[in-house]
């Protein structure tokens, strides 16, 4: 047992050290032109340390690049691999099902957009990203022309923020709607 908790204990520093590293080289070189070798980075440390949390957390880091780099299909599968592999209790876990809801509205899959947001909003964080949650329901309750829906979901988020901004953007948008 003690073999097996030293090994998993390098495992885990090795793998944190790398993704660290992947972490600040992108931080140094800022998108777009990092990108390609933050994504080369994130896919060689979960190719080599498949089980650790650094690999859970570099597919939520690639789910990102890719969407901020419009390949939509690569974050879908990036965020799909994370929410496989994450703990329940993570912040993450609601953001991934946030990002994958606005993956799927990117690509008019109204349907898959609104069970991606439904499933942030039954994960174990869900409470902290209500706004953001209710505002990407109502986002796309307003693409489907229902704004009936759409209405109900930002003045539900709008019940939930707290950023003066926010609540101006969620007024504007109540208002627009009728």
């Amino acid at each position: 047992a003690g073999g097996w908790y030293l090994y998993q204990l390098n495992y885990e520093t090795n793998a944190g050290k790398v993704y660290t590293r992947i972490l600040e080289t992108a931080m140094k070189t800022p998108s777009p032109a990092g990108d390609p070798a933050a994504i080369n980075g994130y896919k060689d440390l979960i190719a080599r340390y498949p089980r650790s949390r650094a690999a859970t957390t570099a597919y939520y880091r690639l789910g990102n690049l890719y969407f901020d780099r419009n390949e939509v299909d690569s974050a879908i599968t990036a965020y799909r691999d994370f929410l496989l592999k994450a703990p329940a209790n993570s912040d993450l876990v609601t953001l991934a099902y946030n990002e994958l809801g606005s993956c799927y509205e990117s690509k008019k899959d109204f349907n898959k957009a609104i069970e991606s947001y439904e499933m942030a909003m039954k994960s174990k964080m869900a409470s902290s990203f209500d706004a953001l949650t209710y505002g990407g329901i109502a986002r796309v309750y307003e693409k489907m022309n229902n704004p009936t829906k759409a209405t109900e979901f930002y003045q539900k988020a709008l019940g939930k923020t707290k950023d003066p901004l926010m609540t101006l953007y969620l007024k504007r948008k109540i208002a627009l709607i009728g």
